[in-house]
């Protein structure tokens, strides 16, 4: 009994010293990120500043398509009016912040949630998983997966919000859960149902994405 109690033990300490070695991995590429958001707030992809004018019309009353004219899906203006009006009722307070500022962060808030959330998937998968030469390979999955993603999100920074740089937030997380559930390693249904909510928003960006899920 104690020798089982000692190697639970010894797992969770290999599990928590394995989560902290690649969250420390992981914050070296997100810290960069938000210096150069930080230091250069506007260097955005020219589809994201052209968005964000149209979702300063679409709050002036403006409809897209009839009084203005681009190719987004009008899932798009949605999400980009609300931190634009953010930094709106921040500015009527006398805040010194740009919406380039608020969206730029708003965005990398969203890195944070899709980092986040594929940590929570890989952590409950390995949690399920009790052979070790399948917890090895989910283990390698697990880094592969999360360093690609802040690393991705660093690297395309000349790419910064534009769609496809949004839809890869969304479908990581999708991704990582259909790696697991295809080696029949089950996560919490209420994170499932998340992450595919999430993927289907990203479904929505734009009509080609859909393909994907094909």
């Amino acid at each position: 009994c104690s020798s089982n109690t000692e190697e639970l033990d010894s797992s969770n300490r290999s599990k928590d010293s394995f989560f902290l070695w690649l969250g420390l991995a992981c914050l070296i590429p997100l810290a960069c990120l938000i210096l150069e958001i930080l230091n250069y707030p506007t260097l955005m992809s020219g589809g994201l500043a052209m968005r964000i004018m149209a979702a300063s019309l679409l709050i002036k009353g403006e409809q897209p398509y009839y009084d203005f004219w681009d190719w987004s899906q009008p899932i798009v203006y949605e999400i980009l009016k609300y931190p634009y009006m953010l930094c709106t009722t921040l500015q009527t307070i006398h805040v010194p912040i740009t919406h380039g500022v608020i969206i730029s962060l708003f965005i990398f808030c969203l890195i944070l949630g899709s980092t986040l959330l594929t940590t929570s998937i890989c952590a409950q998968a390995l949690k399920q998983t009790d052979n070790e030469a399948s917890k090895e390979d989910s283990r390698s999955f697990t880094v592969s997966c999360l360093i690609g993603l802040v690393l991705t999100t660093l690297i395309a920074r000349f790419d910064f919000g534009d769609l496809q740089y949004l839809f890869l937030l969304t479908i990581v997380p999708w991704l990582a859960l259909r790696w697991f559930a295809h080696r029949q390693i089950k996560v919490n249904p209420v994170l499932a149902s998340a992450t595919g909510v999430i993927a289907a928003i990203g479904a929505c960006l734009d009509l080609p994405y859909v393909a994907v899920f094909l």
